[in-house]
């Protein structure tokens, strides 16, 4: 059966108006298109996300610990790494890769992550077991306004 599920310390339901403002409050004045985007974005939402409030290694450990039959387990992030302490990204890191050793062509894992390693844009990485490669598959804008696919 197929799901999406999510993490967050601090999650916010962008489909509650308040939540939605706060969200906004982020944003510079003069960013006209990301607010339009945002705000297109929420009306889209189908309802709240089920985002559960805990640590991102409690939440990979426990949702990588059985891989079920039949469909792509994939851990996917977002300019999220590098607010995650060093500790928690080692712990995540060795989890996937416990976790990568156990997968199968029926059992497959996937991390696919758009992560700044600069300032100056992010890379949008996919890495799939069984096998482990990792890929590169495109840099984009941190805020998405381009995006160069490389694979």
């Amino acid at each position: 059966m197929a799901s999406r599920r999510g993490c967050d310390l601090d999650p916010i339901d962008a489909t509650d108006p308040e939540a939605l403002r706060f969200i906004q409050s982020f944003y510079w004045a003069d960013q006209l298109d990301r607010m339009q985007l945002l705000l297109a974005a929420a009306k889209a939402l189908p309802g709240p996300a089920p985002i559960e409030k805990i640590h991102g290694g409690d939440f990979v450990e426990r949702e990588v610990a059985e891989l079920p039959e039949g469909v792509a387990t994939v851990l996917y992030h977002s300019t999220m790494w590098w607010y995650v302490p060093r500790d928690e990204q080692k712990w995540i890191s060795a989890t996937m890769e416990a976790a990568g050793a156990r997968a199968t062509a029926e059992r497959p894992l996937a991390w696919l992550r758009s992560e700044p390693p600069s300032l100056d844009h992010v890379e949008i990485r996919l890495r799939l077991w069984p096998g482990g490669e990792d890929r590169l598959l495109g840099r984009a804008q941190h805020h998405g306004r381009w995006v160069e696919w490389l694979a």
